[in-house]
């Protein structure tokens, strides 16, 4: 789906686009086969385990919307807590969690039911997603909304990495997935590219401030000299 424009979204588009992201998250965790494969941690070591990845999206959703004023009341203290900051193999990442006894697989699908609920009743009766609102930037609280929806795609790839370096014993394909693409069977050759000769000179890149859609502090335009 196309990133919603903040000029001119509507209601309908905004729930749309939060209900794809939310589905995607659910359909591709449901190629784990049994719970256990939900709390192995990853044989490097450095990841959580699925668990936490199945409930850290719901759970970023709740404390910022918190923190925007948009919502406030939590819905569990402990996991809001527990699942709140992940892992990005830096030094200081709290990697003692994959030790400990995670919450079921149960209590976590029942957390993220109440999250959706919060969520879409938000986006249903928010004055500031109404027919002719304003561009939404980043001094307004509803820009936190499309905060949790890009944190949420970012985490679909993070995922869908863990499940590959799982074993085949403990996945099965998800029966909403896509078949696989006919090129997926092709074989490929290697195009020898030439390299190109370019002048020095100063590039632009990311988005300008005024861009109408969500992004994050890297995606804002910058000038590089090369």
């Amino acid at each position: 789906m196309p990133i919603p424009n903040l000029a001119t979204c509507t209601r309908h588009e905004i729930l749309d686009y939060f209900d794809n992201g939310w589905l995607i998250t659910e359909v591709l965790l449901s190629a784990l086969q049994g719970e256990r494969a939900f709390f192995d941690p990853p044989y490097h070591q450095l990841r959580h385990p699925l668990i936490f990845y199945l409930c850290h999206p719901a759970v970023l959703y709740i404390n910022k919307l918190r923190l925007a004023g948009l919502i406030h009341e939590s819905i569990d203290p402990y996991f809001e807590q527990l699942f709140e900051t992940g892992v990005d193999e830096m030094s200081w990442d709290d990697m003692s969690k994959n030790e400990m006894d995670w919450p079921s697989v149960r209590e976590v699908v029942e957390y993220r039911r109440s999250t959706y609920k919060i969520v879409r009743e938000l986006i249903e009766t928010l004055p500031a997603l109404e027919d002719g609102h304003p561009p939404i930037t980043m001094d307004n609280p509803a820009w936190a909304l499309f905060l949790g929806f890009e944190h949420e795609r970012i985490h679909m790839e993070t995922s869908s990495v863990l499940l590959q370096e799982l074993p085949l014993s403990v996945l099965r394909r998800p029966e909403p997935w896509p078949k696989l693409h006919p090129s997926a069977f092709a074989e490929s050759q290697t195009v020898e590219n030439e390299l190109i000769a370019v002048s020095s000179k100063t590039v632009t890149l990311g988005k300008p401030w005024e861009e109408p859609c969500f992004g994050w502090d890297n995606e804002v335009r910058v000038d590089v000299p090369y």
